[in-house]
């Protein structure tokens, strides 16, 4: 009798999810009670990695975060209404929260079936040392920015308000479905826009396998030889509604008929 009462109350007053903090840098601590307003976590990843539970958001204040050797693999959440959030603090400007990764890392991996995760607001930085990177690929850390193992089983994920730049090859490789990809800046996607070598020119902006998914007020500006979005054979019902397009592969490669909105391709780099 009372383990059922003890359920009862369960269901009607589930746990409410917690808000973890992280930072700003140089402060705060990674251990396995890190995460209150005045005792973050230090690093994203930790908190994203080691302290995160299902529903929980992590917010991450103002500052850049280096040598972050490990891809963001948070736990799904359980619905819509109830994701797993990792932002930007919403009271700083999204320039001013910049996460640069170690050598040869990947900025996000969605394991095969993570479904209802939501990344917002923050920069997401794959080179070096913050400027304009050379030709010189030991300047470009970032090899993929999302990867979420080519399962098609990852699901309703969202990305909002994101910057990326200086991705070795393409920024998402996605086959999963239901993404929201909206608000968002890409550029300088891909090694050879500044003349790198030939094995990374076959990079895009998107590399998008994934179906019924929504991208949308995006901007991309990657004057590489390829495109910015690419579909690949799987991608189906996608909707691609008002994003901006500049570089050599302007545009979104097939056009899928009927899925694109009023988008523009621009000569000029967007502010």
């Amino acid at each position: 009798m009372m383990i059922l009462a003890l359920l009862v109350l369960l269901i009607a007053f589930p746990v409410a999810a917690a808000e973890l903090f992280v930072g700003p840098p140089g402060s705060g601590n990674d251990n396995g009670s890190c995460g209150a307003t005045g005792s973050p976590c230090a690093s994203p990843r930790f908190a994203v990695n080691n302290r995160m539970a299902a529903c929980d958001t992590v917010t991450i204040r103002a500052g850049t975060y280096t040598n972050n050797t490990d891809a963001f693999n948070p736990p799904s959440g359980t619905g819509e209404g109830c994701r797993t959030v990792v932002r930007g603090d919403p009271a700083a400007s999204r320039s001013s929260i910049v996460l640069r990764p170690g050598m040869d890392t990947l900025f996000v991996l969605l394991s095969d079936g993570k479904g209802f995760i939501t990344f917002q607001h923050m920069t997401w930085d794959g080179s070096a040392s913050g400027g304009n990177p050379t030709n010189d690929l030991t300047q470009f850390r970032v090899g993929q920015g999302v990867y979420d193992g080519e399962s098609g089983t990852s699901h309703h994920n969202t990305f909002d308000d994101i910057e990326m730049k200086f991705i070795r090859n393409s920024g998402f490789l996605t086959t999963g479905h239901h993404y929201r990809l909206t608000n968002s800046d890409f550029h300088h996607i891909g090694d050879d826009y500044h003349g790198g070598p030939v094995e990374h020119q076959d990079d895009h902006g998107l590399y998008w396998k994934g179906s019924d998914g929504l991208i949308q007020g995006n901007r991309f500006w990657t004057p590489t030889a390829e495109w910015n979005i690419q579909n690949v054979g799987g991608a189906s019902n996608n909707v691609y509604d008002r994003n901006v397009f500049q570089g050599g592969g302007a545009g979104v490669s097939p056009l899928p008929p009927g899925a694109i909105s009023p988008s523009r391709i621009t000569s000029a780099i967007p502010p």
